[in-house]
Formats: C-alpha cells, structure tokens, sequence
C-alpha cells in the first residue's frame, strides 16, 4: 500500500501487510501527516528538471521514464518534486534524484550504486522468516542472503543488503538502530556479514543479545517492504 496526495503517490510512505491463510501475521507503514502541501501543479517543467539532475548527480539521464510525486521534508512541508534516474557509467554512479516542482531545489538523492556490500558474499540471519506466523523463541531461522535480485538489479554482483563498508544493520535505504543513537545499530556476529543473535526468552527485552536479535529482525522485515516498493513503482 503507498500514500497518495492530490492522486499523486507520496515517496517512502508505504505499508506493507503480511498474511498466512486468514491470519495476518506482519504489519507495518511509515505514514506521516503533513503540515503544509505544494500544489499539485508544477512550476518547474520536467526538461528544466532533469538538466538541474544531470548537473546535480554527475550524470545524464539514464531514459527511464520521470515522475511527479511528493515529498515529505524534515519540516513536514510535503514537497512536489521531480523524480529522475541519473546515471554515470564511467565513474559507475546511478541516482534517483529528487527535485523540488516549484523551486527547482535538488531535496533528496537516492543512491542506488552503493546499496550493498562489495564482494559476492552471502549474509546469514537469524530472524522469524516472512511470510509465515513464526513465534518467539522458537520460530527463529537462520536465513541466507533473502536479498531480491529482481526488484534491486543495480546489485545482482552484490547480494548483502549492507552499505558499502559496513557490518551493521544499515543499507539499502534502512538504518536500524535504538532509540535516537545511531551509533546503536547491530554489528555483524561474525564475517561476512553473518548476524545470528540468539533470543533469550529468560532475559529482558534491553538485554544485549535480545536487542540484537530485535534489530537484526527489523531490519531483515523492512528491506523487503522497500524493495517489494521497487518492484511494483
């Protein structure tokens, strides 16, 4: 499911429902109201636009058709902007670039060409496998590299989820750690990128090895919610 505005879809604001027979068994979304909203109408047009984006990410325009969205900004002002593929061979650089409807203003840079680990490794996770009704403390599987090859393509060399140069629950426009420290993320439990941290049902939830386990387990459930996103936008 995805947020629209003015019948125009709302970037990064989706929901995704997860179910087995009649039972749902996952929920989540990252709906955010907005305190003011553009006009749906543009007072940049898209030509003017790309070449700001070309210019912007170092790159021309890579042919995959534009797209008018909005925005969310930190201000929660939801912003209309253009949305443009910005790719470099050479320096092997490849952008969704946002820019900004009314004024222009490049607001945001999705980089799709460093979204993954370098090396063709296979990360390990100990998670409750979706879809499915798994429960604490049995139902944790150690699954290996449920990365989708499809709905990423940019990375099919690369099948970790993680920044480059990263061990840790970050990557691929997901940062899990706890509370406001984002140095809390989870660092891997061993090379490459293995992240197999045992729930302990007789330990409380702020116990290191739990914690792990928790963050581990978001991060497994939310990367498929971005990339099924790909997949069908």
């Amino acid at each position: 499911l995805r947020l629209t505005q003015n019948g125009k879809p709302t970037a990064f604001q989706v929901a995704n429902i997860a179910w087995k027979d009649d039972h749902v068994v996952a929920f989540g979304e990252s709906f955010k109201k907005p305190e003011t909203v553009a006009s749906k109408e543009p007072n940049i047009h898209m030509n003017a636009a790309i070449s700001i984006a070309e210019q912007h990410a170092g790159g021309t325009h890579n042919g995959h058709p534009p797209k008018l969205e909005y925005l969310m900004q930190p201000d929660d002002h939801l912003a209309l902007v253009h949305v443009i593929q910005i790719r470099n061979d050479e320096a092997g650089t490849w952008y969704e670039t946002y820019i900004d409807a009314h004024s222009g203003q490049p607001l945001f840079l999705n980089d799709f060409a460093s979204h993954s680990t370098a090396g063709n490794f296979s990360g390990m996770y100990t998670v409750l496998p979706i879809p499915g009704d798994a429960m604490p403390p049995n139902g944790f599987k150690k699954i290996t590299d449920p990365g989708d090859d499809t709905a990423s393509p940019s990375i099919i060399a690369y099948p970790c989820w993680h920044s480059v140069s990263t061990v840790t629950t970050a990557g691929n426009n997901v940062i899990i750690y706890k509370n406001n420290d984002e140095t809390s993320m989870t660092t891997q439990s061993s090379a490459t990128l293995n992240f197999n941290y045992a729930f302990d049902a007789s330990k409380g939830p702020s116990a290191d090895t739990n914690l792990n386990a928790a963050r581990v387990n978001a991060f497994y459930e939310y990367l498929p919610l971005f990339q099924q996103t790909i997949r069908i936008y």
